[in-house]
């Protein structure tokens, strides 16, 4: 996303991303938010139900929540 690979926000995936280069309006951008936002407890769900270790689902669910965290608030 303009030329970034890590550490992503809120700013350059809704504003640049969303808004400028897919062209989409704010109503709909707001809409796709809130069901991003709804899906997180069903993403949990899908780590705690993955054969990955339990050492890797509290890793994965870590970075889930980082990421969420940085994007989403």
């Amino acid at each position: 996303l303009a030329g970034k690979k890590s550490r992503i926000t809120k700013k350059l995936l809704f504003d640049y991303y969303a808004a400028e280069r897919m062209n989409l309006n704010q109503k709909t951008l707001n809409s796709e938010i809130q069901n991003l936002i709804n899906k997180k407890h069903y993403l949990e769900k899908l780590i705690g139900i993955s054969f990955l270790t339990n050492e890797m689902k509290k890793k994965y669910l870590e970075l889930l929540n980082e990421r969420y965290e940085r994007i989403f608030s």
